[in-house]
This record gives structure tokens, sequence and C-alpha cells, in this order.
């Protein structure tokens, strides 16, 4: 992977949105981020790698099973560990509740917001804190941004909303949008049944490396379209999408864009800032636990 890759910057909408998913952000805890940035995760790996190696080899002969998927989940760092005990053995009260056993644990959330906004997206210490969002899981992130951009969009009036995808997307998010192109049934925020919603869904097909081309994800685009979502990296060929310039073009006509960046945070740090200080690039990030 290139530098320009691993340590990338652009200038992205006010109306993007990011997902986070899995252990990758399991890790992102009070000290979770700083285990990544100071570069512990391949070193970590081999060393793992090398245990099984060596216990495979002098044990018995039967066929060994070896774990090398540490991008989808990894064991924990001792960091992490140490900075979460606290929280689940003394500070176990509720972080929303009013009395002094949710103090702690509340303060232990709002610092680690201020981590993953400032080392994460290099945000200053200063952002809004409520613009991050803690689910339970990857797929409960993706399907609420896609949800909450369908009620959204400035075309809130319209019967039929146009989704643009790529056709290598997690199934956290083509599961989801399948489930709206069958399901022309009422609006389950209302209830009411003559309020229908028609999805209709663009999936662009990826090149031989795994990549979608940006120009075609662009043309896609009608002017029913209130959302394009493309992953950031593959979850199983690992290849970075174009998001720059689709979130940037998303931006001139004023589209709701997000991707899912879970696979991203374990391959390189990826940069959401603006150089433009008036520019607030992520309106929304929803974190996994």
């Amino acid at each position: 992977m290139s530098p320009s890759l691993r340590d990338s910057s652009f200038s992205s909408p006010t109306s993007w949105v990011v997902t986070v998913g899995g252990t990758a952000v399991g890790l992102l805890g009070t000290a979770a981020w700083m285990s990544y940035t100071n570069k512990r995760f391949v070193p970590l790996f081999w060393s793992h790698l090398n245990s099984l190696t060596s216990r495979a080899s002098s044990t018995s002969t039967k066929p060994k099973s070896y774990y090398l998927d540490y991008n989808g989940t990894t064991p924990i760092y001792e960091e992490v560990f140490d900075a979460m005990t606290p929280y689940l053995k003394e500070h176990f009260g509720n972080p929303s509740s009013s009395h002094l056993f949710g103090t702690a644990p509340r303060k232990a959330i709002e610092t680690s917001r201020k981590q993953i906004l400032t080392r994460l997206l290099n945000a200053p210490p200063s952002s809004d804190l409520s613009s991050i969002w803690f689910t339970g899981c990857g797929t409960e992130s993706d399907n609420m941004a896609i949800r909450l951009a369908l009620l959204s969009s400035s075309s809130a009036s319209k019967r039929t909303k146009h989704i643009v995808t790529s056709n290598v997307e997690h199934p956290a998010i083509e599961n989801y949008l399948r489930h709206l192109e069958s399901s022309d049934s009422e609006n389950t925020d209302t209830g009411d049944k003559s309020d229908h919603i028609k999805v209709t869904v663009t999936r662009v097909p990826v090149d031989t490396e795994g990549k979608v081309s940006a120009k075609e994800m662009i043309d896609a685009i009608t002017p029913d379209t209130v959302l394009v979502t493309l992953m950031l990296a593959n979850n199983e060929s690992g290849a970075l999408q174009p998001i720059k310039e689709v979130a940037e073009e998303c931006r001139k006509r004023g589209i709701l864009c997000h991707t899912d960046a879970a696979q991203a945070v374990s391959i390189f740090i990826y940069r959401f800032h603006c150089a433009n200080s008036s520019c607030t690039p992520v309106a929304l990030i929803f974190l996994s636990s």
C-alpha cells in the first residue's frame, strides 16, 4: 500500500455519514486507538502466529486451525483490557443515569468520544461530541445510517427514492438494501399505510481488481437519488474504493454520502477532516461496541 493511501486527506462533504463496526471499534476504548496508532497491530499478529506455529509443531499430527483474519477480530490488547476493567467491575453504573454511579462511566464515554474525534477523525478537541453514536454492532450502524438518510433526504415528499451502491458491499449493507427494495409497505416510523415509499437501488459493478469506478458511481446518480453508499475498504479483498471522488461529487449535488469504514480502521489511518476550517466533513459517525 502506498504512503498516500496510508495517510490520506481530503475535503469531504458536510453530509457525510460514516459507520465503523466490529472489533476495530470495540478496541476504540479509553486507550485502544492509541494502540493502533502506535502501530502495534502487525507485531501482535506475528507474535500470535508464531506461537500457534510452535505449538502445532510440538504437539500431535492432528490438523490444526489457524486464525488469520485479524482484520475481522483480534485478541484484545492488554492495554485495552486494563482500560476497560474498571468499568466492568467497579464503575458499572448506567452512564445515562443521573445518580452518582453513572458519573464515572459517563465521563469515560465522553473521553472515548473525544479520542475518536481527535485521533481517528483528526478533528479539533472542540468538536461536537453528539456527532458520534454508539451502537451494538456494525450491521445496526449501517442500517441506521441508511434509514436516517432515507428519512432526512430533501426529497421527503417523493414516493420513489433511489440509492447508488457497489455490487461488493458487506451483507450489512446489501441485505438491508434488498429488504428495502422488496418492501413496498407503510412508513414504519409513522405507521401510516398510505405513506408508501418505494426504494430502488443501482449496484455499480467493480473491475477485475475489486474496485469500482468513481465515474460510474457518479453517472448512476439520478434526480431521485437520496443516498450513495460505498464501503471504504472491502472486507474480503481489501480493495480501497474511490470514496474521496464520490463524496466530493455528492457534496456538490447535495446528496447524502455514506461509507462503511469498518475494515479500513485496521489498514490505515484515514483522515476525514477538511483543510478548510469552516468545513465539517462528517455529519454523523456510528460506532459499534
